[in-house]
């Protein structure tokens, strides 16, 4: 389903997606139609398993306007329900890439938003994994820190 929307994505906060509709139906709303299928009204649901049903954490992939694929993960609704527009708030954001929780890979490379998530490390040091092989290692390049993971396991064996 396509919805527009609106991601904020600031260093050291959780991104935030406002979207202009809803990407599924509310658990907390009830529409009351008239024959024929036109909206003549909803409600809002008070129940707490609603509310909570509503806010489980889901994935969320779209993609920007310069046509850069984007993935927020973990992401819970804290907006209205019915006609309110939903607003989304990820403590992960995957940029360049279309990914889920699920998904495994034989490497990565983390962009650090605060410098002292790496300050203990420095460029080029790397720290092993003694049982199979795994990498961690500090790449300071392009202005930015980078985390780098290798896996020394072979994909099958995953």
């Amino acid at each position: 389903m396509r919805v527009r929307g609106e991601l904020i994505a600031d260093v050291g906060d959780n991104a935030v997606a406002r979207l202009t509709g809803n990407l599924g139906p509310d658990p907390r709303v009830t529409f009351f139609n008239e024959p024929g299928g036109r909206v003549r009204g909803f409600a809002v649901s008070a129940l707490p398993e609603r509310s909570v049903e509503s806010f489980l954490p889901i994935t969320l992939q779209g993609q920007l306007d310069n046509g850069e694929s984007v993935t927020l993960l973990d992401a819970r609704n804290y907006g209205g329900a019915g006609t309110f527009a939903p607003r989304y708030r990820s403590p992960a954001t995957v940029f360049g890439a279309h990914v889920s929780n699920d998904q495994l890979y034989s490497a990565v490379r983390f962009r650090m938003d605060r410098p002292y998530w790496l300050a203990h490390l420095t460029d080029g040091e790397s720290s092993e994994v003694e049982d199979d092989g795994s990498r961690l290692t500090v790449d300071a390049s392009d202005g930015d820190n980078w985390l780098v993971y290798e896996s020394q396991i072979a994909p099958a064996n995953r």
